[in-house]
């Protein structure tokens, strides 16, 4: 099996049992690859010659899996759903080979603005279907999400605090003394609480959108819930901003402006405005918001998303660097002041723009 490092394992004894039962006989095992992630799971092709990929979900993660086969999504790609072991909580989708992540090509710099547009559409798509009916199963509601976690903006669960890191622990210290900062966490999930809420990913990352065959395909459901549209929206602003910063910071090539030097920063978020205007214009194409405050909100999510990413980011590690304080002043920026952000950015075009 090809296992990246940090990859839980599943035991291959029980996908192929799950298999079975699903009858879609064994993985051959020289096709077995692990992936990255919080939950196990798994890629391979069976011994009838069908590419899958398995993957352990929790309980409430199987019924949002379920909840999305049963939507109909009319211009959202997706793999299909193949079979779903209750008793291992299982799920079973078919393998996108070849696909491309979006976050690789990201890195290659090959994601331009066509590629950007069509994931607008995607997301646009998505947001636009007609949300599933209310059931008894509470695992669709909104208020179930976590993130921000406003309560810990207060304090930190002792048995979470045990186990983080230096930079972790700092990165809450420098959250928690910065009283506006928190105002303007507690103030987004306040205001998300007073929108009308869409069927919506609530997980979206660069790695969870895969291209094949000519499309943009939104994999990994589990966190699927009617929610505020600017979740979404703001995630994937944010990672294009993280990127972004990331580029800007790594040690700068022979005859390259330096590593994190203001211009050399300013160019690479300017770098990503038209990917962000592509995305918004592609998005409003399929889906015309009726939502002024849409805008501000997506971008006070980019800003929470950027904090999520430091708090990945330093985890195993001892103490913040530079691009972490500068990544935390950016998430502040779109916090506090999302016009100011649009400005850094250059994408005053976000607020306007119709498609």
């Amino acid at each position: 099996m090809i296992r990246p490092w940090n990859a839980p394992v599943l035991d291959l004894g029980t996908v192929d049992t799950s298999l079975a039962k699903l009858g879609m006989g064994a993985l051959v095992p020289e096709s077995v690859a692990a992936h990255p992630g919080r939950h196990p799971k798994c890629s391979g092709v069976t011994s009838e010659g069908r590419g899958v990929f398995v993957k352990r979900e929790t309980v409430p993660g199987l019924a949002r899996v379920r909840a999305v086969e049963d939507l109909p999504l009319p211009g959202v790609h997706r793999p299909a759903l193949l079979g779903i072991d209750e008793e291992e909580r299982l799920v079973v989708h078919e393998l996108l080979a070849p696909a491309v992540s979006a976050d690789e090509l990201v890195r290659e710099s090959r994601f331009g603005p066509g590629a950007a547009r069509d994931v607008g559409e995607t997301i646009g798509a998505l947001h636009r279907a007609s949300p599933p009916e209310p059931k008894e199963d509470a695992s669709l509601d909104p208020e179930t999400l976590v993130l921000p976690p406003a309560e810990q903006l207060e304090a930190l669960p002792l048995s979470w605090y045990t186990g983080a890191s230096g930079a972790e622990v700092q990165l809450w210290r420098l959250l928690q003394r910065d009283a506006g900062l928190c105002d303007a966490v507690r103030a987004l999930r306040r205001r998300e609480r007073e929108v009308r809420r869409v069927p919506a990913h609530c997980d979206v990352r660069l790695d969870q959108l895969l291209f094949a065959d000519g499309a943009a395909h939104l994999v990994d459901w589990e966190e699927f819930r009617v929610a505020d549209a600017a979740r979404d929206i703001g995630a994937l602003l944010g990672e294009w901003l993280f990127e972004a910063m990331a580029t800007a910071y790594r040690p700068a090539r022979a005859g390259v402006r330096p590593a994190g030097g203001p211009a050399r920063v300013a160019a690479e978020l300017g770098s990503v405005q038209p990917v962000m205007t592509a995305f918004w214009l592609g998005y409003c194409s399929v889906r015309a918001p009726d939502d002024p405050g849409l805008p501000q909100r997506a971008a006070s999510f980019a800003g929470w998303h950027l904090l999520d990413r430091l708090l990945t980011h330093g985890a195993g590690m001892v103490r913040l660097g530079v691009f972490h304080h500068a990544v935390f002043g950016l998430a502040r920026t779109a916090l506090l002041a999302p016009a100011d952000l649009a400005r850094l950015t250059r994408t005053e075009e976000f607020d306007g723009a119709r498609g």
